[in-house]
């Protein structure tokens, strides 16, 4: 499996969460493969979600987390969660949320992909 399908099912897990308010456990269970490395990264992330969600807070501009729809809230969320409290180079973390962006939100105008960008390049520049 690589990293990319493990960030998906991590998106899913998280998405699953939001949307149906089920547990971990639960969420797991709804994807296909991959689910124990995506579950172990989907707990670190809800493990740190309210800092998380406090640093997107922090940097979204004009608008409010909570008004987020739930597949960018998740998208967003665990990139920022690779951006802050992992090695991975931010420029990957980006290129990747971008692509999830693509594959499952964006309506073809890019306009979704361009405020996550924005978005995550603003919390990147946090990151100590």
């Amino acid at each position: 499996m690589t990293r990319h399908q493990i960030r998906r099912n991590v998106v899913q897990i998280l998405y699953n969460i939001h949307l149906n308010n089920v547990s971990l456990e639960e969420a797991s269970n709804l994807i296909e493969e991959g689910c124990e490395e995506a579950k172990g990264i989907a707990l670190n992330v809800l493990n740190k979600i309210d800092e998380v969600d406090s640093i997107i807070s922090s940097n979204i501009e004009n608008y409010e987390i909570k008004r987020l729809n739930v597949v960018d809230r998740s998208i967003i969320e665990y990139a920022t969660y690779e951006l802050m409290f992992d090695v991975t180079p931010k420029e990957i973390v980006i290129s990747e949320a971008l692509k999830l962006t693509e594959d499952f939100s964006d309506e073809g105008n890019k306009n979704q992909v361009k405020f996550n960008n924005k978005l995550l390049d603003k919390i990147a520049k946090t990151r100590g």
